[in-house]
């Protein structure tokens, strides 16, 4: 099998693991809140999942760490910072939305994606790009309720696919000259230290975060997402992405949202209107265009951040 091909078949049961966290967070953070409140039940949430994410990753790849340096050290805390905001905007984010809609709208870093390449990775921009992102904002328009706009919840995800987008474009350039599991092992301890700053300035008391495991689905999920959306998640993107073009890698990643749809369904219950089914359909629509016409154009008249195929 070829390098390429493992990648794709690895990356692509990735979205099915990215698709089940939404759920999982969603009931997560609900747990949470009853000890230290809605506002720090994010960033609570995301400090026990990257908590348990580091322990697990320097238990299990611990050979892999051994020669870990500073700058390694330097390079997997400068891809954390994307890395933790986009998670703490979408844990924010999914508090006051829902599974699917969160999962559609942060399907938008694909779109986003080739724009930051244009700004600052000397990409070119092609025309079709353009349209594909107009479309899918149109998506955003339908699938969060014309007659009363983007609420905060919605917004809030917006901004954590621009954070994912810049973790994306960081990724291959990062991963190339760095020991994947170190990378991901650094961006985890960040994600605690980030999180456990907030809720200190939040006042959140250690003592209720760790009660919090207590609660309905909170242990579970921390450890879910941990393990399977994090540890094994995060080692095959960063270790496997940088084997093809990040044109094949986003539109892979465009499966998350329906996979996460499909989870909500059945796990959930939460409908499928014909909104979200309508506003769904035209973001992929613009995620496509983008990616499978767009960028594939402009990465014929520029070279990739990504290696080639």
């Amino acid at each position: 099998m070829s390098p390429a091909r493992r990648a794709t078949i690895l990356l692509f049961a990735t979205t099915v693991l990215w698709g089940s966290s939404f759920f999982t967070m969603a009931w997560g953070i609900e747990g949470i809140a009853r000890r230290v409140g809605i506002p720090a039940a994010p960033s609570a949430y995301i400090f026990l999942r990257f908590l348990a994410a580091f322990v697990l990753q320097g238990v299990v790849f611990h050979r892999a760490l051994r020669g870990l340096g500073w700058r390694t050290i330097r390079a997997g805390a400068i891809l954390a910072i994307p890395f933790y905001a986009g998670f703490i905007l979408q844990a924010m984010g999914i508090d006051s939305s829902n599974s699917s809609v969160s999962a559609f709208l942060t399907s938008l870093f694909v779109v986003v994606t080739p724009l930051l390449g244009w700004l600052f990775f000397r990409e070119r921009l092609a025309p079709t790009t353009l349209l594909g992102a107009l479309l899918s904002l149109a998506g955003v328009y339908v699938l969060s309720n014309p007659s009363g706009g983007l609420g905060r919840g919605e917004i809030l995800t917006l901004l954590c696919a621009v954070a994912f987008a810049f973790q994306i474009q960081l990724t291959n350039v990062i991963t190339k000259s760095h020991s994947p599991e170190a990378i991901s092992f650094v961006q985890f301890g960040c994600a605690v230290a980030f999180s456990g700053i907030t809720m200190l300035a939040m006042g959140v008391r250690p003592a209720a975060v760790a009660a919090s495991l207590g609660e309905r689905h909170v242990a579970w999920t921390v450890l879910y997402t941990a393990a399977a959306c994090s540890v094994v998640a995060m080692g095959v993107l960063n270790r496997y992405q940088r084997d093809i073009s990040a044109t094949r890698a986003s539109v892979l990643y465009m499966f998350e949202p329906v996979f996460a749809a499909l989870f909500a369904l059945v796990f959930t219950g939460e409908a499928m209107t014909p909104r979200k089914l309508i506003g769904g359909a035209i973001i992929l629509g613009g995620n496509l265009l983008c990616e499978l016409i767009g960028r594939k154009a402009a990465e014929k008249g520029a070279p990739s951040v990504a290696q080639p195929d």
